[in-house]
């Protein structure tokens, strides 16, 4: 099969740890099939003309088209200003790579972009959904936003969601359930795996006898960093050997930094920006909790990676989180809530001090959830051939009367 995918939700060369279970799942699917990634990016980084061009990651032909569009406003209009940008090289990607699928990430207006070049292609398009976009809607009252992200589903032949919960909420917000499967969650187990945690501490210039903690991230609003601080700073007077590296970076880091400052927690909050994919493993490692206190999350990568590392979590309970928490190991709290979170960190100190607390991962590898989700767009390719063809036969046909014979003979024998 010949797989286009479609996403801003993908490894940029300004932001290389952007969205890297994107890279994974088309490399996977790469294993077996051709694929051809259009990953647009904004105006916002048009300066650097090399990042325009066509390049190959991991093997992975991508094309990176630019588009402008109005920060801040004029939301709804978003997916217009997108396909405007994009159409020209992504018409010329279609020519040249024939698809005869195009898959997508994020509702909108990534996949009501696809869903439109799909159309150009007359092929199938699905789109996964990894939660966020569409957690935060209301069913009963879903605004214009969501009203927006209702019709982009409705218009695509397939949707893979990442949890049963997920699935559950699209279909609250009117999408037929089957057309809704569940994409298995995946992780790298050749990369991701236990070792010594003193090891690993040591190769991050890590106290060894300290109580460590872990974030790993997109430094933004929804992953409610500031709550986090505040937790952190309830626990350092009792915890002189606490300490927090946060690990990634985004726009909020300066005021998250100015935050620290502000609150005295220099000793106990460390900033270890970026760092390659393939070096988390020794932070999950390293770590005695991840720590994940967002606001709304779907599936997340972290927490399945901390698990396949054996190190457990304190994480919000949104979105698909409680389906991976391990009951006795893990916690769950309220998101927002900075007491309960710093209450949370201590009980899961204290269990990881007293008898390990580690823990295990159910989730597959990539090659499997690369079949699944082939099987997907195969299903996908079978309903709509199945579409066209009752479009068809119920298309209304000419009518043939006497004279419209007459008139066909009289043709014919002139």
């Amino acid at each position: 099969m010949r797989i286009l995918f479609f996403s801003t939700a993908f490894p940029q060369p300004y932001e290389p740890s952007r969205n890297p279970d994107n890279l994974e799942r088309c490399v996977a699917l790469a294993q077996h099939h051709a694929v051809h990634v259009v990953s647009p990016y904004t105006w916002l980084r048009l300066w650097s003309r090399a990042d325009t061009r066509e390049s190959y990651l991991r093997g992975l032909p991508v094309s990176r088209p630019g588009f402008f569009y109005p920060p801040g406003v004029l939301r709804g209009t978003h997916a217009w200003w997108m396909w405007q940008g994009i159409r020209r090289a992504a018409s010329r990607t279609l020519a040249a790579f024939r698809p005869d699928a195009v898959l997508s990430y994020w509702t909108y207006p990534d996949t009501a972009v696809a869903a439109r070049l799909a159309t150009l292609a007359d092929v199938p398009c699905v789109a996964i959904v990894g939660g966020s976009d569409v957690l935060s809607i209301d069913p009963a009252a879903p605004g214009a936003a969501g009203r927006r992200v209702r019709r982009t589903l409705q218009s695509v032949d397939g949707i893979a969601a990442v949890s049963d919960s997920i699935r559950d909420h699209i279909s609250t917000l009117g999408i037929p359930r089957g057309k809704i499967a569940v994409l298995p969650a995946a992780v790298d187990h050749e990369i991701f795996f236990p070792t010594s945690r003193q090891d690993a501490r040591r190769r991050l210039s890590m106290p060894v006898d300290a109580q460590i903690l872990v974030w790993i991230g997109r430094m933004v609003a929804v992953k409610a960093l500031d709550v986090l601080i505040d937790a952190i700073g309830q626990l350092a007077p009792g915890e002189p050997r606490l300490r927090l590296y946060l690990v990634g970076d985004g726009p909020l880091r300066r005021a998250l930094e100015s935050r620290v400052a502000r609150h005295g927690l220099g000793l106990q909050v460390h900033f270890r920006g970026r760092v390659a994919h393939r070096d988390l493993p020794d932070y999950y490692r390293a770590a005695d909790v991840t720590l994940l206190p967002s606001e709304w999350e779907g599936m997340p990568n972290t927490l399945i990676e901390s698990h396949a590392c054996g190190t457990p979590f304190v994480a919000s309970a949104v979105g698909a989180i409680p389906q991976l928490a391990n009951r006795g190991v893990d916690e769950l709290v309220a998101p927002g809530d900075r007491r309960q979170l710093a209450a949370a960190i201590a009980r899961s100190l204290r269990r990881r001090g007293e008898h390990g607390g580690v823990a295990t991962c159910s989730a597959g590898g990539w090659d499997g959830m690369a079949e699944r989700l082939v099987e997907m767009l195969a299903a996908a390719r079978g309903r709509r051939s199945v579409s066209v063809a009752a479009a068809v036969r119920s298309a209304p046909r000419p009518l043939r009367t006497p004279l419209h014979r007459n008139r066909h003979r009289s043709w014919r024998e002139s």
